[in-house]
């Protein structure tokens, strides 16, 4: 379980989702509830935004009971959603100062849990636009951090994002790929600073 009277001190990650939902349910709930259901499973919080510096923030719901019950009915929606692999227990209205978010806690299945939607170029579309916007925010997380900063490690950007080393590694690669950051050393000692 979070602590979201802590909740600044968490990030995004691989088991980790927040969506700020003011206007309503999101659609990529469903995306990232068909990925976690499948990989190691996670929590989504709904009504938590992420800062420009990667921090966490609680926004709150307006209308949390409403969200809870629109959750419910599309989940067990076959027509929507495979498989429902979530019971009450799992989906809960939390407080925090005054604020409500709702908490979602996925376990990982051995069966799939997928989307099933009339539409599935738009998900995939919407999917890889998510990742793209992701991955253009760390990017710039990483330029901040260069501003203030002679160079960058794996170890350092792992960090700074809470990733795993290996995500940290192929982001800085993909970086220099693009010319956006020169390497120096050696692989073990290998730091990254901007191309001037």
């Amino acid at each position: 379980m979070i602590d979201l009277s802590n909740i600044a001190e968490y990030k995004e990650n691989n088991q980790l989702e927040v969506k700020k939902a003011s206007g309503g349910l999101p659609q990529s709930v469903w995306e990232t509830y068909s990925s976690f259901a499948n990989t190691l499973g996670g929590i989504i919080l709904l009504g938590v935004e992420e800062e420009k510096d990667g921090s966490l923030r609680i926004a709150g719901l307006s209308e949390p009971e409403r969200l809870v019950k629109e959750f419910w009915n599309t989940i067990n929606n076959s027509q929507k959603i495979s498989r429902n692999i979530l019971s009450s227990g799992h989906v809960t209205v939390r407080e925090v100062d005054g604020k409500h978010i709702l908490e979602e806690t996925l376990e990982s299945v051995d069966k799939k849990a997928s989307i099933k939607s009339a539409d599935k170029k738009t998900l995939i579309k919407n999917n890889r636009q998510n990742l793209s916007n992701k991955m253009t925010k760390r990017r710039k997380m990483i330029e901040t951090y260069l501003e203030s900063h002679d160079t960058i490690s794996s170890a350092e950007l792992a960090e700074l994002l809470n990733l795993e080393m290996t995500q940290a590694r192929k982001i800085l690669r993909d970086m220099a790929l693009d010319g956006l950051l020169i390497a120096e050393g050696s692989n073990r000692n290998r730091r990254y600073r901007r191309a001037v």
